[in-house]
């Protein structure tokens, strides 16, 4: 399920890239942007972290972020937005660390967080201690997997809008086909036709 979770991370990261750089010009583009930065902010609010980071990433990689006549055209109020969004991902994220450890169901947690915690806890101590089970460990890895379980408790009131899943669905598959290669090269591109203008 964790390697499931990853894997959606990533189709989401770069189906925000690709629906960007396939923008038929400038303009287009800057729309496509505008509306990510509008959907990161939302997940923000509604406390998706996970879907908030894979927005991030997308939006701040080299391949939109050489975009330069697109992000030209973008209002100075989305930019702000989008350096607000960015603010949290600051210097070893301890702003989005803070807010995720916050977080109140219904929630999606961003889950790189809870497993680089469930390592640093398995790593940072050992198992036993004098030959006896290290119980502070264990106190502390239950205390993770029970807040984990805890975010699950409720669920988004909204009801699926099965028709948009199955679009989401069709759109990462298509694109499963583009390795990271055929995005840089595909924003390569797009970024050469871009200083043209």
């Amino acid at each position: 399920a964790i390697i499931k979770f990853i894997a959606h991370f990533n189709d989401v990261a770069k189906w925000v890239q690709t629906t960007i750089l396939l923008g038929a010009d400038a303009r287009s583009r800057k729309r496509y942007i505008k509306k990510m930065i509008s959907m990161a902010t939302h997940f923000l609010h509604i406390g998706n972290l996970s879907s908030l980071c894979a927005f991030h990433n997308a939006l701040t990689s080299n391949n939109i972020q050489s975009l330069h006549a697109s992000w030209k055209l973008l209002s100075k109020s989305k930019r702000k937005e989008l350096a607000d969004i960015k603010a949290l991902f600051g210097w070893k994220m301890e702003r989005f660390k803070a807010m995720q450890e916050e977080l109140q169901p219904p929630c999606v947690p961003h889950i790189g967080i809870i497993l680089q915690m469930l390592f640093q806890i398995d790593e940072g101590s050992q198992n036993k201690v004098n030959g006896a089970v290290n119980y502070i460990k264990m106190m502390m890895l239950h205390q993770q997997i029970d807040q984990l379980q805890h975010l699950q408790t409720l669920h988004y009131k909204d009801n699926p809008n099965f028709l948009v899943q199955k679009m989401f669905l069709r759109e990462f598959k298509n694109q499963s086909a583009l390795n990271e290669d055929d995005l840089y090269q595909l924003a390569r591109s797009v970024a050469d036709s871009e200083k043209k203008l």
